[in-house]
């Protein structure tokens, strides 16, 4: 799961950093290819790349479907496969007619429509994980001895005794 999430993090970072190369730094959108773009351009501009990871996190978010009881983890993976799907779109009329389109391509720009697709997976994965955490709204840890991690948290507005 570590390893999953790293890359997942990853990911979303590089589009971060994309946005920033394009509106802060004032780039030219060739020229946003993130962290790894500047590293080995070519690779950015492969789509296979872009497609495996889209394959990636819609495989680990099935695979690991079991661990999370909520809603949240399985509205995350209906909308990487989504997302999925565009990538694979992408993928197929740019190996059959030589160039990329995609379904949400025709109204929006590339760099700002993948940081949405990656955005709108990553919000219902953080709120999973908080859930699973047992942290929700009327809870905001502070200090009670938490014996997995060995750390203090304390829940005000719990009416649990401690």
């Amino acid at each position: 799961m570590n390893f999953f999430l790293a890359v997942v993090a990853f990911h979303f970072l590089e589009h971060i950093v994309q946005l920033w190369q394009l509106y802060v730094l004032q780039w030219s959108r060739p020229q946003c290819l993130g962290l790894l773009g500047l590293w080995q351009p070519w690779l950015v501009r492969s789509e296979l790349l872009h497609y495996s990871i889209a394959f990636y996190m819609l495989v680990g978010l099935y695979i690991y479907r079991p661990l999370f009881k909520n809603h949240w983890w399985t509205t995350a993976y209906y909308l990487q496969a989504f997302h999925h799907l565009e990538h694979a779109i992408l993928m197929t009329s740019g190996v059959f007619w030589g160039t990329p389109i995609s379904i949400g391509g025709l109204w929006f720009s590339r760099i700002e429509l993948h940081f949405f697709y990656n955005l709108i997976v990553i919000i219902p994965m953080a709120i999973a994980f908080r859930q699973r955490s047992g942290v929700s709204h009327h809870k905001i840890p502070l200090k009670k001895y938490d014996r997995v991690y060995g750390r203090q948290i304390k829940y005000i507005f719990s009416n649990q005794k401690y």
